[in-house]
């Protein structure tokens, strides 16, 4: 009831209407006060943040808290000129191909620092040496030296000189970059961001806690969901846009120092489709010519394969060279001019002949003649048997013994007499069947003399097979 009777007092007006019109006014004053609170404990909240950084970073070593060494705050402020400015100005050419970019601003970055590194190391060797310590002692050296190093680090660590970071630099650049990055030495601007980024690595490696630079062996594409979480070198961030890293943020135990955001650029669709000028345009000309390589490969596997394939279908294809198809085809030409067979093949095994037991054991062999294979017994026995029956047709048509002597002057119509075709299997006794039984009895008799020669069959066989091969 109290509650109720004092929010009745602060309500002006005696009518309804002019108490809801003072209530809504309460409400809006105390909204007011309510959103200054909140700014008002946001930046108290930041400022406590950056005490803690600035008490963590004091904390491990009182060194930094020389005045001739700059603050954290003094560094991210030189290193967001850098980023945002200088690499600007020395870059631009290369802003529409983010390959190139990135490898021309890392690889000079990693040379500034790794420069700096061997600068610092000299100077801790040389006390070492009027110490007279070994190289054992030297990170302990190197932490008592720290301070005397942010005192005077201008002067103890000059600027590299210009013309062998030059040389370096080219040399660490890809073949196919080193005309461009000729072009960029010989740029005022050059000087300018190896002099400001000389300072800055100074400051990275005489830290306490030594910060770094952490950069990928491959380049890091990455979707901008915060604009906030990075620093954009060029573009702006709508509609969250990919980007390359081109430099990474310092870190200082996996910790992102003095709030450096990763620098990033952003990509856009001519970009992504081109997003080099040189490396690319010279790999695919090797691509093209790898393709060209094996796609002549391929061709040549698959022929390769069918040769195989056409070996094991047909066994008469066989491996010989040009002199030895040109010898067997000679020598079976001479041969068929001749109309006789000759030994001396021997690319190819001869046929198995008969021993002289064997002969004597043949009936159809005489000691003689000389034995060649068995295979010509069937003719040998056919010639026989038609002599036989060539004798009995002379003794029954002994008027017309010109028949058997003019067959010997026809080729290839003994088997047509009077214009009528006979065959063997009609009587015997018919004038006809004996022009047929005379002219089989020719072609066997002459088989069997031919056959009698030695190697007749060997040599007709390896000759078909020479032909063959041809």
């Amino acid at each position: 009831m109290e509650e109720k009777n004092n929010i009745e007092d602060l309500l002006q007006g005696q009518t309804h209407e002019a108490k809801l019109k003072s209530a809504i006014e309460i409400i809006e004053s105390l909204e007011k006060e309510i959103f200054k609170l909140r700014t008002e404990f946001k930046k108290s909240e930041a400022s406590f943040k950056k005490f803690q950084e600035s008490t963590s970073a004091c904390t491990q070593n009182q060194h930094n808290t020389s005045s001739a060494f700059s603050l954290p705050s003094e560094f991210k402020k030189s290193w967001e000129i850098l980023i945002q400015e200088t690499i600007l100005d020395l870059f631009s050419p290369f802003l529409d191909s983010y390959k190139d970019l990135a490898i021309f601003a890392q690889e000079l970055i990693k040379l500034i620092l790794n420069e700096v590194s061997i600068c610092i190391d000299e100077k801790v060797i040389q006390v070492m040496k009027i110490l007279g310590c070994g190289h054992e002692k030297m990170e302990n050296i190197k932490k008592y030296l720290l301070r005397m190093f942010q005192d005077h680090y201008l002067t103890a660590f000059p600027t590299v000189s210009i013309d062998g970071i030059k040389e370096k630099y080219i040399q660490r650049l890809p073949v196919l970059l080193k005309n461009e990055g000729k072009k960029i030495c010989e740029s005022s601007d050059f000087f300018t961001f190896v002099s400001s980024m000389h300072k800055l690595s100074l400051h990275m490696f005489l830290n306490d806690p030594k910060l770094e630079i952490l950069f990928q062996n491959h380049l890091e594409i990455v979707k901008i969901e915060k604009p906030e979480d990075f620093c954009c070198i060029d573009g702006f961030p709508n509609n969250q846009p990919e980007a390359v890293v081109i430099v990474p943020s310092v870190m200082r135990h996996n910790y992102p120092y003095a709030g450096i955001k990763p620098s990033v650029l952003i990509l856009n669709e001519d970009m992504k489709k081109n997003p080099t000028k040189f490396i690319e345009k010279s790999q695919e000309s090797i691509k093209v010519l790898e393709n060209n390589v094996e796609t002549d490969n391929e061709t040549k596997i698959v022929k390769e394969e069918k040769t195989e394939n056409n070996e094991k279908k047909s066994p008469r294809v066989k491996k010989l060279s040009s002199n030895q198809v040109i010898d067997l085809y000679c020598r079976y030409k001479r041969n068929l001019s001749r109309n006789k067979y000759e030994d001396g093949l021997d690319a190819y095994p001869p046929l198995q002949q008969k021993t002289k037991e064997q002969i004597s054991r043949c009936k159809n062999c005489k000691e003689d003649i000389s034995h060649i294979s068995c295979s010509k017994e069937n003719l040998i026995a056919l010639a026989k048997k038609s002599s036989i029956a060539t004798n009995s047709y002379r003794n029954l048509t002994p008027n017309k013994p010109c028949l058997l002597l003019n067959c010997s002057n026809k080729k290839d119509n003994g088997l047509v007499v009077n214009g009528k075709d006979k065959s063997f299997s009609e009587d015997v006794g018919k004038g006809q069947n004996r022009n047929v039984s005379s002219l089989l009895n020719k072609r066997l008799s002459e088989a069997a003399r031919k056959m009698d020669r030695k190697a007749f069959i060997k040599n007709k066989h390896l000759d078909k097979e020479s032909c063959k091969v041809m």
